[in-house]
């Protein structure tokens, strides 16, 4: 049996285990287990624990790795709904962190890699203005630090009370590491939200009447 089968038996027989739905392993251990690299690890849950095939990864930095496989309906649907209940709980969180005080206007953004990680950001506001880094590259970026260069999905929330999409800045950034497959989706606070392509997000425009500057005297 190949490495790559031996691991995900090794997996599958761990739902058994718990009776649950979902189950929490970390990538180093496992790859000391199966005296492996932790990138073969890697390549097991992203090709044999996709969406199609019934399961939804989320993996986290640090910590050995840590990966929760949760099996989920595969219908596109209650598949998308999953995803968007989960983003918009830690957009949600993670807005709160937005340091606006020039614009008071806040946005928040969670990229996915193919890699089955998650990278988030934050706008970060400065008095010079053109020194401003939105939520969208401050995430990117931190994927690219981390050395990911492949991206599967964006997330992208504003307190404002329309949908506000990325800036040419922010999409000249991303037309340097996406492809057609990403998927953006993009919502506000008040639960408005749009599921579009790559080449759809591109068309779109930010313009200044998205962006309702409030006056700090």
């Amino acid at each position: 049996m190949r490495m790559s089968d031996m691991i995900e038996e090794f997996i599958k027989e761990l739902f058994e285990e718990e009776d649950n739905d979902y189950i929490e392993i970390q990538r180093n251990d496992l790859a000391e287990q199966f005296n492996c690299v932790p990138s073969q690890i890697n390549y097991v849950i992203s090709t044999r624990f996709k969406p199609s095939q019934g399961y939804y990864v989320e993996s986290r930095r640090g910590g050995g790795g840590h990966i929760k496989i949760e099996k989920v309906n595969v219908t596109k649907s209650n598949y998308l709904m999953h995803i968007i209940k989960n983003m918009k709980e830690k957009l949600t969180s993670l807005i709160k962190n937005s340091y606006a005080p020039y614009s008071n206007v806040h946005f928040a953004c969670i990229v996915e890699t193919k890699s089955g990680n998650f990278y988030s950001g934050v706008n970060v506001e400065n008095a010079s203005y053109g020194a401003t880094i939105c939520a969208e590259r401050n995430a990117i970026n931190s994927a690219i630090c981390a050395g990911e260069r492949e991206f599967s999905a964006l997330y992208l929330m504003t307190d404002l009370d329309s949908i506000a999409y990325p800036c040419n800045l922010c999409k000249q950034t991303m037309l340097e590491f996406f492809d057609d497959k990403v998927l953006f989706n993009i919502m506000n606070t008040k639960g408005d939200m749009e599921v579009l392509s790559f080449k759809e997000v591109m068309t779109k425009i930010f313009s200044k009447g998205d962006l309702m500057w409030k006056v700090v005297l």
